[in-house]
């Protein structure tokens, strides 16, 4: 049964950290696409403004 309990904590630790690498990515992804949504709404501005 210890053997088991060792097993269970050790599963739930990896699921941490990989839920928190994964947490991690989805921040950088979220960045990465407000940066990126920014930049195309500058270029739409300028476009608009050229016409």
């Amino acid at each position: 049964m210890a053997t088991f309990g060792y097993f269970l904590a050790t599963f739930h630790g990896f699921m941490a950290t990989f839920m928190h690498l994964m947490a991690t990515f989805h921040r950088f992804m979220a960045t990465f696409a407000h940066f990126l949504a920014t930049f195309q709404l500058c270029q739409l501005k300028k476009a608009l403004a050229e016409n």
